[in-house]
């Protein structure tokens, strides 16, 4: 049993998405992909890329995630970065160079010709790669097992008490760790991710007032947009759960988020950390202060403030650097030949002022 799928033209069971992933994993070998091959996706948001996503993974690849919106000149860039021999992709991209370029099976073909996979263990060898610039705006590929993902899903699916009745809504890119961390969120509770007509605001609106979402991520913008419509702010209060991230909120949102009585957590992470380190309702923020706590710690992860020359750990309220471990810290970076390991790094990824 997996997560089911629901689109603008139908519905997957969780018994033909395993189906629909056996397709793709038959696609995947006839093009010669086998176990350790590092294999790009690229596509908009569709049920078709989570499944082809579940055959790498699945065969023992590395699904290396490229996002739609990026230039074929930045793309190509990332693709020899990583010297990766194969491009899966749902429309033509004839500029983009390697060693196999293939287009994704559509879901009429992949229903038809599919077989039921047998169960298997979470991959806990790097299986999923996804670029990052962080804060320094140094392109970095992060990688991650499978097993990282459905650590952290676990513990945020448990904290905001989601159940297999819950209904995500994909708003954001799934070439990101924010859409993809949700996806595995649901996956955990067995619930049902839905596909939207189109990211516009007027389509956008009508899909998160159906009464099977009951979840949605979204950046500020995103918010902003929708407490602009009425009937977005509608339905907004429809939702159980809703997650503002990818960037800080400004007090003004934040305050007008909260007087409109939405059900909003703040979540705070990082690719590196497959998702969330953090979560936190709008209780937690003090507009009187410019600095706000970032709420709870996930429960599969340690965070510690450390004092950025002698490296011992600080009090509470004061400035230092996060040095974050647990059960969904990631693998390494990839580099052209190989991981560069944690051995090899600092376990402390980032320099934010906390007042955790």
């Amino acid at each position: 049993m997996t997560v089911r799928l629901s689109y603008p033209e139908g519905n997957l069971s969780g018994e033909e998405v395993v189906q629909c992933i056996g397709a793709a994993s038959a696609h995947l070998r006839e093009l010669g992909i086998k176990k350790g091959d590092r294999v790009a996706l690229l596509s908009d948001n569709c049920p078709e890329y989570l499944i082809y996503l579940e055959a790498i993974v699945g065969l023992g690849a590395i699904a290396v995630l490229l996002h739609r919106r990026l230039a074929d000149a930045e793309l190509q860039r990332q693709i020899d970065f990583l010297d990766v021999p194969y491009l899966l992709h749902r429309d033509a991209h004839s500029s983009l160079r390697c060693k196999a370029v293939s287009t994704l099976f559509s879901l009429k073909d992949l229903h038809t010709s599919g077989a039921a996979l047998p169960e298997r263990n979470a991959r806990e060898d790097a299986s999923i790669v996804i670029f990052t610039s962080g804060s320094i705006g140094t392109m970095k590929a992060a990688a991650l097992s499978e097993a990282h993902f459905i650590a952290s899903a676990k513990t945020w699916a448990n904290y905001y008490s989601l159940t297999k009745d819950d209904g995500y809504l994909v708003s954001l890119p799934l070439s990101t760790v924010g859409a993809l961390g949700a996806y595995f969120r649901m996956k955990s509770v067995l619930g049902t991710v839905f596909f939207p007509q189109s990211l516009a605001t007027e389509e956008l609106v009508k899909d998160v007032a159906r009464d099977e979402i009951t979840c949605l991520s979204c950046v500020p913008t995103q918010l902003h947009t929708l407490l602009s419509d009425s009937r977005g702010l509608d339905a907004l209060r429809s939702l159980r759960c809703l997650l503002v991230g990818g960037a800080k909120l400004s007090p003004q949102l934040l305050q007008r988020a909260k007087e409109s009585k939405l059900c909003v957590s703040v979540p705070y992470g990082m690719t590196e950390t497959a998702s969330s380190i953090t979560s936190g309702e709008l209780d937690f923020y003090d507009q009187s202060e410019v600095s706000y706590s970032n709420g709870k710690v996930g429960s599969h992860l340690t965070l510690r403030i450390l004092d950025s020359e002698s490296m011992e750990p600080l009090g509470v309220g004061q400035p230092g650097l996060i040095e974050v471990s647990g059960d969904s810290l990631f693998c390494g970076y990839m580099k052209l030949t190989g991981i560069l390991s944690l051995q090899n790094l600092s376990r402390t990824l980032s320099s934010f002022p906390s007042s955790m």
